[in-house]
């Protein structure tokens, strides 16, 4: 089974790639996403955009690539953090870079960030080569970089969603009647704080 190929194979629904040949799809899926980045990355720092009649990336971006016009901004600001770092271009998955693309981030920033981080990694005698994003934000928190997110309070919907995700553990009508006092002394709350917040 080839898995590079211009034209469509049609095989058999119940066909499975050897692990091979899944390794080799994984590599080459990986690989142009790297390349995309690179080139991404190349538009805006060459103004390829202004070639093509837009006056910016942004521009651009909407006009060219209108459902992934967010994508195309998180690999740009990615591949900004890998040349900033100087890092190869591509390798890292974009995700794990995150942290490190918020605007209010000095060069040096990063740098000491991705240091920490790096020095964590390399304590825990981990087969990683580059650090997780958790670490990176750890890592930005622990020297003030950015603060610390706060857990987002739950909406009743989503409070209802979390009880209700499953039933079998509402096992009987009492421990139904008390998750649905819980819910609704917790709505009243998040219809109190509501009010305060609007007047």
């Amino acid at each position: 089974m080839s898995t590079l190929s211009p034209k469509a194979i049609i095989l058999p629904a119940d066909t499975i790639m050897t692990p091979k040949e899944a390794r080799k799809c994984y590599r080459n899926i990986k690989h142009s996403l790297g390349n995309v980045r690179l080139m991404v990355s190349e538009m805006d720092m060459y103004k390829g955009y202004k070639a093509l009649g837009h006056s910016n990336f942004r521009q651009f971006a909407k006009a060219r690539f209108p459902q992934r016009e967010s994508w195309l901004y998180r690999e740009r600001a990615a591949a900004k953090v890998e040349y900033e770092l100087d890092l190869p271009i591509g390798e890292i998955d974009e995700y794990v870079l995150r942290p490190l693309t918020q605007r209010k981030l000095t060069v040096n920033n990063k740098k000491i960030a991705w240091n920490a981080a790096n020095r964590v990694l390399k304590k825990k005698d981990s087969k990683r080569k580059y650090p997780t994003a958790k670490l990176l934000t750890r890592a930005l928190v622990h020297y003030g970089f950015v603060n610390e997110k706060k857990p987002r309070e739950l909406t009743p919907a989503a409070i209802v969603k979390k009880a209700t995700s499953n039933f079998s553990l509402l096992n009987s009508e009492e421990t139904f009647r008390e998750v649905l006092g819980v819910l609704s002394s917790k709505y009243k709350d998040f219809r109190r704080n509501s009010r305060r917040a609007a007047s």
